[in-house]
């Protein structure tokens, strides 16, 4: 059932031509990842860290210090289905503990929030709303969410972890280990730039080929966020 909904919501609404639709897997997954139909491999241009000690260490304190991320993205997904890939614009919040907001603005407008457990996603048409601990597919990506930006990557239970450099960014590539996640997503590939460990661009291969990048751009560190960011009335 879990993986007839994901291909559902695989495309946006706005390009199905649907009228209704149940939003949540599709920004869900949508959030930090890049899909590639390259085996996991070392990526292009970096070699393994020479120091991995110092790197986790670094990587988890520089964690600890971001309380808050606020930035633009830029999205693109390639779908095996469709010629040209999709491209979408918009803002991104972050906040701990496990406050995300994804506010999509071109060519659509999208909104989703993530808080805590409870998942929020709204278009011009409807709010829906729904808890990660309805199904383990959830609670892992949200982890990983979570993980990815609060510097806990590197030890989490659901994936193997390999680290590589080159002179301005660090690159991890996340290899599932859990069952869930092994059913759809063959890697996962984080950058974070080296001066403050501040995400730059994630990635993710999904199984059936299907390809999405996010870049993240103009970030602003620790800068105070208030709680209204993170919900919607």
């Amino acid at each position: 059932m879990l993986k007839r909904m994901f291909k559902i919501f695989s495309v946006p609404p706005c390009l199905r031509g649907e009228k209704t639709v149940k939003p949540g897997i599709l920004l869900f997954l949508h959030i930090l990842f890049l899909q590639i139909s390259l085996p996991a491999q070392q990526p292009a241009g970096f070699s393994p860290v020479k120091d991995e000690k110092t790197f986790r260490e670094n990587f988890a304190q520089a964690g600890k210090k971001i309380q808050t991320i606020q930035s633009e993205f830029t999205q693109e997904k390639n779908l095996s289905m469709l010629e040209e890939k999709i491209v979408s614009k918009g803002q991104f919040f972050f906040k701990k503990e496990k406050k995300v907001r994804l506010e999509y603005t071109a060519p659509y407008k999208y909104l989703m929030i993530i808080n805590g457990d409870n998942v929020t996603v709204q278009d011009d048409k409807k709010t829906n709303r729904f808890s990660a601990r309805s199904n383990k597919m959830f609670r892992q990506i949200n982890e990983i969410i979570v993980d990815c930006l609060s510097g806990t990557a590197l030890g989490s239970p659901n994936y193997s972890v390999q680290a590589f450099e080159n002179k301005s960014q660090y690159a991890l590539l996340l290899t599932p280990t859990s069952k869930t996640l092994k059913e759809f997503f063959k890697d996962i590939r984080v950058y974070v730039d080296r001066k403050d460990y501040a995400v730059a661009k994630v990635e993710m291969n999904e199984l059936s080929g299907d390809n999405t990048v996010m870049h993240f751009s103009r970030p602003v560190l620790n800068q105070a966020l208030g709680e209204e960011k993170f919900e919607v009335k």
